[in-house]
């Protein structure tokens, strides 16, 4: 069975979806790697999934509104993607 990789959101944040912006919901999030330079979000429950390119990431994390779970790091092609 491979690795899950989860991330919690602590405070909203916003992704475009189609033309407008949604608001994810706090909670936990399993992640993966989606497009080129992309990490897919899929909340616990399924209800939300969505995704935000490795910038937008990586600003969410510094700013403490999305934190990874478990002491784990990134998926690793991701990971080698922003290395």
């Amino acid at each position: 069975m491979a690795a899950a990789f989860k991330a919690r959101i602590r405070e909203s944040i916003y992704y475009r979806d189609g033309l407008a912006a949604a608001c994810a919901p706090s909670g936990e999030y399993d992640i993966s790697c989606a497009a080129d330079n992309e990490i897919a979000f899929k909340s616990r429950s399924g209800a939300c999934a969505f995704t935000l390119s490795l910038d937008a990431l990586a600003q969410h994390l510094s700013e403490g509104r999305i934190s990874l779970i478990g002491g784990r790091a990134l998926p690793p092609v991701c990971a080698q993607k922003i290395a």
